[in-house]
Parts: C-alpha cells; sequence; structure tokens
C-alpha cells in the first residue's frame, strides 16, 4: 500500500487527513468510518464490493495493484506475451509492439474457476502447510538443541570426572614410589650409622687404653700397644678421611611432569547439520511431496568375507556372545565364558581388557559414545563401561536377564519370554510378556518398536514397545538357536 492509499481519498480531495478504514473497489477509493458511513447510505452505492483494511490481506491486494517499476501507477492492462501484469507507463515502455494486451477486466473474466487459480490455491495450503511443519521442526530442533546442550555439560562433566580419577591414581601411584624410594634411602643410611657408630665405639676404647697405660701402665706395656696398633691407626685414619671427603649429601627432589601445559582442553565442540526431510515444489509450481535427505540404508544379499581374526585370552576357552564397536572403531567383545571384556582396535590389535563382575553376555553401545552397558546373567546384574578412560562403573542389580538394548534414555532387558524396561539406576518402567524362550538378543528398532532373537526357540519377533504386541514372527527350520544379530 502506498502512503496516500492509507489515507481517506475524498478527505484529501477536502483538504483534511483521516487515515482509511475500507476501500471499495468499484470507486476505486480508500474511505476512512465517516466517509464509508456516507458512501453506504447511497442505494447505488450498495452493491460496490467493500475490503476492511484492518487485515493484511487487504494490504498486499492494494501493493499488488500497482507497479513497482512506476510507482503510484495502476496495473491495468495485462500482456499475454509476457505473461505479466502493465500499467500505463509499461505498455509506452515495452509493450508497443506487444499484440495480446487486454485490459485487467478483459482478462481476469472466469479466473475464479481457472485450474490455475485452484492450482495457485494449493500450492499456497502447500507453503502454509510447509510453513507449520517448519515452525514444528525449529522448536523441536530448539528443545533437541537445550537437551544436547544438558547432555555435552555431562559429558563434559564425567570426562573431567574420570580425567580427576585418573590423576588421583597416578598421584597414589607416585606417593608409593616416593615411600618406597625413601624407605630405601632411610635403610642404606641406617645400615651405614650403624657400621660408623661400630667404628667410634672401637677408636674410643682405644682411648681409653692409652690413657690407662699412659697413667698406670708401664713403658713396656705402652710400647707393645703402640707398636702392635700404629700401622692400623694410621690406615684407619686415612680411610675415614677417604670417607669424610666422599660423603655425599643424599637429596630426593620431584620433577613435575608438563600434564598442566599440555592440557589445552578436554575436548572440542563440532556443529553438524542433519537435512532429515523437507518439502518441495516441482517445476510446475503446484504439487508438493516428501524428499527424504538420508541416505536409504542398502541391505545387501550376498556377504564376501573381509578378514578373519582369532580371538586369544592366555589359551583360556573363548565364545563370542556379544560384540559392541565404540565411536572410536574398537571392537568390544563379550565372552561368555571369562568375567571380563576384550577391546581391539579397528586394525584388530588387542588394547586392553575390562574386569567385570561377572561373566558378560551381551553389550550394547550408547550412540555416538564409546560408553557401553553389558549383561551379566550369572550375577543378575547390569554393568556400564566407557571404552575410552576404561572405567568401569558398579554393578546394578536386576532380574536375570540376556539380551540388552538401548530404548531412548532407558534399557531394554531380554528375559523368559518377556522384554524389561529399566531406567539406568535399575528402576523398573514397563514389563513386555510374549513367548516363553529366553531373549538372548535385542534391538532398538523404528516407530517404537524392538527386535528380540530367542536362540532356544528359533524366534525372532518384532515387537510394539507401546503395549508389547508381536507385530511380526519369523522362524524356519534353518533358522536354528538365532542368540545375536546386527542391525
Amino acid at each position: 500500500m502506498t502512503q496516500s492509499e492509507k489515507f481517506c481519498k475524498p478527505c484529501s480531495r477536502s483538504g483534511s487527513s483521516s487515515v482509511a478504514v475500507k476501500h471499495c473497489h468499484d470507486c476505486e477509493e480508500t474511505l476512512c468510518s465517516d466517509c464509508f458511513q456516507v458512501h453506504d447510505t447511497f442505494k447505488p452505492l450498495l452493491t460496490h464490493r467493500i475490503t476492511d483494511l484492518g487485515g493484511t490481506g487487504a494490504h498486499a491486494f492494494l501493493r499488488s495493484k500497482f507497479c513497482i517499476e512506476h510507482p503510484g501507477s495502476k496495473m491495468e492492462y495485462y500482456c499475454t506475451a509476457h505473461t505479466c501484469l502493465c500499467c500505463k507507463s509499461c505498455i509506452e515502455d515495452g509493450h508497443r509492439s506487444c499484440v495480446k494486451v487486454n485490459p485487467i477486466d478483459v482478462a481476469s473474466k472466469g479466473v475464479k474457476k481457472s485450474a490455475e487459480f485452484n492450482d495457485f490455491v494449493k500450492t499456497i495450503a502447500i507453503m502454509k502447510k510447509t510453513v507449520f511443519q517448519l515452525t514444528e521442526k525449529t522448536h523441536h530442533n530448539k528443545e533437541d538443541l537445550n537437551d544436547n546442550k544438558a547432555k555435552i555439560k555431562k559429558r563434559i562433566r564425567k570426562f573431567k570426572s574420570n580425567v580427576l580419577k585418573r590423576i588421583d591414581s597416578i598421584e597414589i601411584e607416585l606417593m608409593a614410589e616416593v615411600d618406597s624410594v625413601f624407605s630405601k634411602i632411610i635403610s642404606e643410611a641406617e645400615n651405614e650409622v650403624n657400621i660408623i657408630d661400630q667404628q667410634a665405639e672401637h677408636i674410643n676404647e682405644m682411648c681409653n687404653q692409652y690413657e690407662y697405660l699412659e697413667k698406670n701402665g708401664t713403658d713396656t706395656d705402652l710400647f707393645v700397644v703402640l707398636k702392635s696398633n700404629s700401622k692400623n691407626i694410621a690406615q684407619n685414619l686415612e680411610d675415614l678421611k677417604v670417607a669424610l671427603k666422599s660423603r655425599a649429601q643424599t637429596e630426593v627432589s620431584f620433577q613435575k611432569s608438563n600434564l598442566i601445559s599440555e592440557i589445552n582442553s578436554l575436548g572440542t565442540i563440532t556443529v553438524d547439520s542433519i537435512n532429515e526431510e523437507g518439502f518441495y515444489i516441482n517445476e510446475t509450481g503446484f504439487t508438493a511431496d516428501t524428499v527424504s535427505k538420508r541416505s536409504q540404508n542398502y541391505v545387501p544379499t550376498r556377504f564376501k568375507l573381509d578378514k578373519t581374526f582369532m580371538v586369544s585370552e592366555n589359551n583360556a576357552e573363548i565364545e563370542i556372545t556379544g560384540i559392541g564397536v565404540t565411536r572410536n572403531d574398537r571392537l568390544i567383545l563379550c565372552n561368555k565364558l571369562s568375567a571380563k571384556l576384550m577391546i581391539y582396535s579397528s586394525k584388530i590389535q588387542y588394547l586392553s581388557e575390562l574386569a567385570l563382575a561377572g561373566k558378560p553376555w551381551d553389550i550394547t553401545v550408547l550412540p555416538d559414545s564409546d560408553e557401553a552397558w553389558v549383561s551379566i546373567p550369572e550375577r543378575s546384574c547390569i554393568q556400564h563401561v566407557d571404552a575410552d578412560s576404561m572405567n568401569v562403573d558398579p554393578p546394578i542389580k536386576v532380574p536375570k536377564c540376556y539380551g540388552i538394548t538401548l530404548v531412548e534414555d532407558n534399557i531394554a532387558l531380554g528375559r523368559w519370554g518377556e522384554v524389561v524396561i529399566i531406567n539406568k539406576e535399575g528402576g523398573r518402567i514397563k514389563q513386555l510378556e510374549f513367548g516363553k524362550g529366553i531373549v538372548h538378543s535385542l534391538s532398538s528398532g523404528i516407530n517404537g518398536t524392538i527386535y528380540c532373537c530367542e536362540g532356544e526357540d528359533g524366534m525372532f519377533r518384532c515387537v510394539r514397545l507401546l503395549d508389547g504386541k508381536v507385530l511380526f514372527t519369523y522362524n524356519s527350520e534353518d533358522f536354528r538357536w538365532p542368540v545375536n544379530w546386527s542391525d
């Protein structure tokens, strides 16, 4: 809307200024409330089309009636050749040679029933829906960002705690080394003090002997003692002088490491943009569809052996029942015959082992992390481990279980014919009952489902988490003892 369109035209002609509240399409004038009342009293004017200027649509309509290239000039013509609206100045400037230039009132006949208008309405509806979805998605993203912020801060605090625990452990080791070093040095010094004390006692005895003979003994007695000890005394004196000169003061010092200067950061924060899905309008501009931005998962039907490696643990028996892969591509293996996890690098190099409260069965790794939860059936517990810091948390008592997986922020446990959902403190949330066999393996599915492998019954099920309803089941004579699976 131009500045002049904001004011009442009749009032402007009479020299006054009033804010326009209505627009008459037939008179092509804006009216204030007083002028509109006058306008509405004349019977011939009652059929005129009136628009309330209080709505945003009216303002947009009035703006579209005027030419952008020639401000103040109304769009009065439509050029079919160039498919554009024109004012009189536009006709003079660039459309004189155009054959099909019609007045708008001629070109617009039947537009409300035209396919173009119907497509336009559909497109606007799609755009409105898309904006609504975009708004919702933005709000959800904001909420997710706040949750993500809290999780990242929690991870930073936990990492800091692990660093401090490691420093405390190093301090204990260093203090033990200090005690050991000083104990050895002090023991050696005490031995030397004992030897020196013996020498001092021997010298005191000789002094007492000479003093006694000097006062009470004969010259013969003194002469014999003097001659028999003079050589030894001279040699002992030289030895004492040498010992005195070579005696060094033992000092023990602490050379601090460059740990503080080397710790520049606890980590880095990266920002990734993930575009999951959106809407688009095709070339005609009038249809919409959903476009998936996430790459489609390719499910191979044939497999080729890449590599094999021997798992060894001091020549002990090994039976792998669970495998997990961490964010840093570390391979964590569950050996049901040993109470510890084995950790390998991405190059299949043995790195370390983590001692557990009992023999593990299954493992589930937290997404995009080095943390995992392990089920330990024989002890009726689960344990949280960190393959990066090599930290193992105390066991949490749960009902005896085998399969384990994460369901959002909770943990699902596979038992006899049922899945139990617990929180990370061990509190029971839900129990889903189905079948009879042991659920040896679990995996979180899509759309609120969970996949279950029952080895003894040779059964694979997809179960809805909401109510425990079995959505589909698969078993076959060739499908025997499925105890684990990979998604």
